[in-house]
């Protein structure tokens, strides 16, 4: 019988027989898709290894988007009214595609852990008004940001099968669900690997083909969450799984994404089964 370490082997080397590069193996293969799929929505110059970057832009929140709200007199209404003209918003990125300044290595402090899409990521908003970082800070604890933007929770949740050893102190894992229907994959291209997100690729093809990764998508979600709750049983932390849109009287800086008010809301929500746990 094989164990986990065995079986990500087994597939390494069967990997390396047919990729070279970024795809020689499932680790370097995930972190080429992740920050590719981060990095290519971020108005950076691409390099050919992963490595951590400084952005002003970030997938929706992006420059031409920003120009044709605030040449639009509604728009730049919207834009003065929740606070985003001229403002500049900086978006550190790690090496793995995550919203952060550190390096997930070795991390032994305790920290709060956090999964997610753009909703988590906090496209459009300066890091300090997104949930994650305001749960962590009420708690007084670094924050572990491993929401990818565009995605469901394929690629995180696999980050923590293959690097979640990293962590060693998490004192909570918390999830605001991505919207449903997304199904990840990592693609070769030559020496690189991106992600695409299934729903989009095919939505134009027929209904059938739909329903069918609207099926297989909630299978992910409960193969998901049992990847993510093991990971927490594993460390002893309790897991809260959120997946409450409620209403949203802010926006972000791309006029799509949830604003501040319900980024508040919803860290209170979070605090709030924190404290009653």
């Amino acid at each position: 019988m094989r164990d986990l370490p065995s079986l990500i082997q087994h597939h390494n080397t069967a990997l390396s027989e047919h990729y070279r590069g970024a795809g020689a193996d499932l680790n370097s293969a995930l972190q080429s898709g992740m920050w590719y799929n981060t990095i290519a929505n971020a108005e950076q110059e691409h390099v050919h290894e992963p490595s951590a970057v400084h952005a002003h832009w970030q997938g929706m929140d992006d420059r031409h988007r920003y120009e044709r709200n605030l040449a639009a007199p509604t728009t730049r209404q919207q834009l003065e009214r929740n606070g985003w003209v001229d403002t500049t918003i900086d978006y550190h990125i790690n090496s793995w595609g995550f919203r952060s300044h550190r390096e997930f290595v070795n991390i032994s402090e305790p920290c709060l852990v956090t999964l997610g899409c753009s909703f988590t990521f906090g496209t459009g908003l300066h890091e300090h008004q997104v949930w994650s970082t305001l749960v962590a800070d009420a708690l007084g604890v670094p924050l572990v940001n491993l929401a990818v933007p565009g995605h469901g929770l394929d690629l995180s949740s696999l980050w923590l099968v293959l690097q979640g050893h990293n962590i060693t102190s998490p004192v909570a894992v918390c999830v605001f669900e991505p919207p449903r229907g997304r199904i990840s994959w990592l693609s070769a291209m030559n020496d690189t690997v991106i992600c695409a997100d299934a729903m989009k690729d095919i939505a134009g093809n027929t209904v059938k083909i739909m329903n069918t990764l609207q099926l297989n998508s909630s299978a992910n979600t409960v193969k998901n969450y049992h990847i993510i709750s093991s990971w927490a049983n594993q460390h002893g932390v309790p897991l809260f799984w959120d997946n409450d849109i409620f209403n949203n009287t802010t926006y972000a800086r791309d006029l799509a994404h949830f604003g501040p008010l319900w980024h508040r809301r919803k860290a209170d929500a979070f605090l709030k089964h924190l404290k009653n746990t």
